[in-house]
């Protein structure tokens, strides 16, 4: 009785470690939803960004390596990164400027990177209000917006 015991204990502590290794690292793993109660300071939900976009009242931005931009982003997503700031901000900051009365939301590569974070602190140092870190990065709204 006793070996019957652990053998499920065995085959009970496999199965999870298969689940969690599956689902840390494989490549199509569903993005979890982010949760509105857990935002930080600053943050906002995909939901609540694609709804402020559905109004026409956002900004993309877009803090990854230009390589990954060129590849896949947002509609209408400006890029702003760290290693082409300078330049970026040249090219880009005068657009930006004239928006008008807009949300920024700036995403960056995953939910962990915090590119987006570091340039969405220098677009407030250069003045502009509302601006906003998307919970989950690219992938969360990759997933919401259906970009193949």
């Amino acid at each position: 009785m006793k070996a019957v015991f652990v053998q499920c204990l065995v085959l009970l502590a496999l199965s999870v470690t298969g689940g969690v290794a599956t689902r840390i690292w494989h490549p199509y793993a569903p993005v979890p939803k982010a949760s509105s109660s857990v935002l930080a300071e600053g943050e906002v939900t995909v939901a609540e960004a694609l709804r402020w976009s559905a109004e026409g009242k956002v900004v993309w931005i877009d803090a990854r390596p230009r390589a990954e931009f060129d590849k896949k982003h947002a509609p209408g997503a400006f890029l702003l990164n760290e290693a082409e700031w300078q330049d970026l901000l040249w090219e880009s900051g005068p657009e930006l400027m004239e928006m008008g009365e807009k949300r920024y939301v700036v995403y960056c590569g995953n939910k962990d990177c915090h590119a987006s974070v570091k340039i969405a602190e220098k677009l407030r140092e250069r003045g502009f209000y509302e601006v906003f870190v998307l919970k989950g990065g690219w992938p969360a709204l990759e997933v919401a917006l259906k970009i193949p």
